[in-house]
């Protein structure tokens, strides 16, 4: 199912999809406050945008949270994603906008599947990549019935501004096991057991430089 409301966003829309997507490096999600410190509006004011109590907001304040959040400056008054140019973000764009029916989105496996092998799960994560760039006309036609968009979108030369994201999401949104992970922190779990999880990442990782080392002092 595509993730897309019927006709054009409102303000709050685009708003809460920009604050949810665009994070800071640890990967949380700027709190309001955060907002207000960075663009000079008021907390108050910031809130009522996101319920939707105001809905036309001014340039300038636009312009100070397309600033903040490092998207294009028509990101508010224009439809995102309408066309995309490059075979890596076109593709990358459809993950996040259609999911499966659970809600999370389709890894390299559902798509070979769904496209009944002519899609192969390497040639697929090769697309995001941008390694592979030349898919075959068959490979098109399964890819679109896939993702229930028109071929022609794969053919389409403009793009919008891309996000302007931290390496480390872009990793994490190349790797299928990663974003898997992600979805489920992000809707099943609370602050509190997020921060229990984030212990747990940092002990295993201590655990495993100290594991190589010794494995190296053993060596010598």
């Amino acid at each position: 199912m595509i993730k897309k409301p019927k006709g054009a966003k409102t303000f709050a829309e685009k708003f809460r999809e920009l604050k949810e997507r665009v994070r800071k490096p640890d990967g949380k999600p700027y709190t309001l406050k955060e907002i207000a410190n960075g663009t000079g509006i008021s907390l108050s004011y910031l809130r009522a945008l996101l319920r939707g109590d105001r809905q036309n907001p001014t340039t300038k304040v636009e312009q100070a949270l397309t600033e903040f959040f490092g998207v294009d400056d028509t990101y508010f008054r224009e439809e995102p994603g309408e066309k995309i140019s490059k075979l890596a973000e076109k593709t990358n764009y459809l993950l996040a906008t259609v999911v499966s029916s659970d809600g999370l989105p389709y890894t390299p496996e559902e798509v070979e599947k769904g496209t009944s092998g002519k899609v192969s799960k390497k040639y697929f994560e090769n697309l995001r990549r941008g390694i592979a760039v030349n898919p075959r006309q068959d490979q098109i036609i399964a890819l679109a019935r896939f993702f229930k968009v028109s071929p022609g979108f794969f053919y389409e030369e403009e793009t919008p501004a891309p996000l302007k994201i931290d390496e480390r999401v872009v990793k994490v949104l190349q790797d299928a096991k990663a974003m898997k992970i992600a979805f489920r922190v992000a809707e099943e779990l609370n602050e509190e057991s997020k921060d229990y999880l984030l212990d747990l990442i940092d002990h295993a990782i201590r655990f495993t430089e100290i594991s190589k080392k010794a494995r190296r002092e053993r060596e010598k």
